[in-house]
């Protein structure tokens, strides 16, 4: 009994160091190395000569990188919150909305709950918020207000 205990009490203890926060320069080199991967495949899929089986290809590339970073992104802004870089003193200003402006749909619920609540608590700006917004509402208009 005191083995299943002990081998019970190790199990958590190292499950427990696996969820350790994200350091600041960490988190700095993740959002600049999504940001990289988030237009990585992009220009070239836009460009009309290449083939449809090269597009089609590439494709299937940037959507998995746009998987991975929206996965990171949602695990980083689980455990810090959204990532402000100049208040983790990133070398770089990085659009971090951009990530999930290519999410696919399977995120969009955890997505939507994620902003709204970063939102709320004055984590996120609201033109971030809204870019994102916009894309889970399938990318309708944006409406412009006159301001009076």
């Amino acid at each position: 009994m005191r083995k299943i205990l002990l081998i019970t009490f190790l199990l958590t203890i190292s499950c427990n160091e696996k969820d350790e926060k994200f350091t600041d320069k960490e988190i700095c080199q993740y959002l600049e190395n999504m940001i990289e991967n988030d237009q990585r495949y992009r220009f070239e899929i836009m460009d009309s000569t290449i083939s449809s089986i090269k597009k089609d290809s590439l494709l299937k590339l940037q959507k998995k990188l746009d998987d991975q970073n929206t996965e990171l992104l949602i695990e980083i802004i689980n455990q810090k919150g959204w990532p402000k870089t100049d208040s983790l003193n990133c070398e770089d200003n990085h659009p971090t909305f951009l990530v999930f402006r290519h999410a696919d749909k399977k995120y969009f619920d955890t997505i939507q709950k994620l902003i709204d609540h970063e939102m709320e608590k004055g984590n996120m700006n609201e033109s971030n918020y809204m870019f994102i917004e916009n894309h889970l509402k399938g990318r309708p208009d944006f409406q412009i207000k006159e301001v009076k």
